[in-house]
């Protein structure tokens, strides 16, 4: 009968131990599952921040062929489905020959900002630098 006993606590323990292994192991593949997911979203939403990013260049681009050399400041936003996000653009007189644009886009928690300079060359502007981490 003792040897039952000794046996049946032996068991319940290592079962015990084996049930907390188990526990402690569902709890870390929880967490790195969790991590996972939270650097795919960041990563998602970062590539569609540097599509919206993009759309705004060419937005910015074809609006420059309208702009005058004593071009007043004016600010506008791109058009998205509302669920995309928002892109809003600033365009700032610098000089009467360099203009710069901000550009700034939103997506839930995540935010870019990028500064577009123009130069005026042959009565046209060109863009001449992209400031990707402006200060």
């Amino acid at each position: 009968m003792k040897c039952s006993n000794s046996r049946s606590a032996f068991a319940t323990v290592t079962a015990i131990l084996l049930l907390g292994l188990v526990t402690a192991s569902l709890a870390a593949l929880m967490l790195v599952s969790r991590n996972d997911y939270l650097r795919a979203e960041s990563s998602f939403a970062q590539a569609q921040l540097r599509q919206m990013m993009l759309a705004a260049i060419i937005d910015t681009n074809s609006r420059s062929n309208n702009w005058s050399p004593t071009q007043p400041p004016e600010q506008w936003t791109l058009d998205l489905p509302a669920d995309q996000g928002s892109v809003r653009l600033e365009l700032l007189t610098k000089t009467p020959t360099e203009l710069q644009v901000r550009m700034t886009a939103s997506l839930d928690k995540h935010h870019q900002m990028q500064l577009l300079r123009y130069a005026q060359t042959d009565s046209r502007w060109k863009l001449v630098e992209v400031n990707c981490n402006p200060g």
